[in-house]
């Protein structure tokens, strides 16, 4: 379906938005072909989505956008907005278990906006130099953790009983070497504040 140029999305979006120590802000430009089609980027103060597919019909606009990620790789979004009185409202995706947000944004500009410039190069770091085993750090550090079981209820009797299994059991043997007392070792403090 056509859209009509003053119903299109094309152009440039503005949302803006605090955290605890800022004011930031989401720029999104898209640019909507007569076919439908969508293209455009959007950039967001810890990344840049660029648009890869994407349609738009009427007051609705999906598209798919990728970033860089980690191993060479690529992560992909799914968006969805919906024009509604001059602003547009954007679904952001979001990681975990954490619902989606949705961003309300004001048109900046009804112009097409040119594509962001390429992603510079990979730069290719030459091998390291081999380093001579001084027998450090074979394993990571390994050991036992007072506070996932004990949490604020750690005595003396607690730790030794659990150092002594490490040994019986060959954990020690194993590498497992460390016994970490983790919170509340300090009690208090006395009457001169002395721990």
């Amino acid at each position: 379906m056509t859209l009509a140029s003053a119903q299109s999305p094309t152009g440039k979006w503005v949302a803006k938005y605090s955290t605890d120590d800022e004011a930031r802000e989401i720029v999104l430009a898209l640019n909507v072909d007569s076919g439908g089609t969508v293209t455009g980027y959007v950039l967001a103060p810890n990344y840049e989505d660029r648009i890869v597919e994407g349609t738009a019909s009427g007051a609705q606009v999906t598209f798919v956008a990728e970033r860089e990620a980690n191993n060479n790789t690529r992560r992909r979004s799914n968006y969805s907005a919906v024009l509604e009185g001059g602003k547009l409202k954007l679904t952001m995706p979001t990681g975990g278990n954490r619902p989606p947000q949705v961003f309300e944004f004001t048109r900046a500009s009804a112009e097409a906006q040119a594509p962001l410039p390429p992603a510079p190069p990979k730069i290719t770091l030459a091998a390291p130099a081999a380093v001579r085993d001084n027998g450090l750090a074979r394993t990571p550090p390994m050991g036992w953790n007072s506070w996932n079981k004990f949490q604020g209820k750690v005595t003396d009797k607690v730790v030794r009983e659990n150092a002594d299994a490490m040994v019986k059991n060959g954990m020690k043997a194993a590498g497992y070497v460390y016994v970490n007392i983790d919170d509340t070792w300090e009690s208090a403090r006395d009457s001169q504040g002395n721990i």
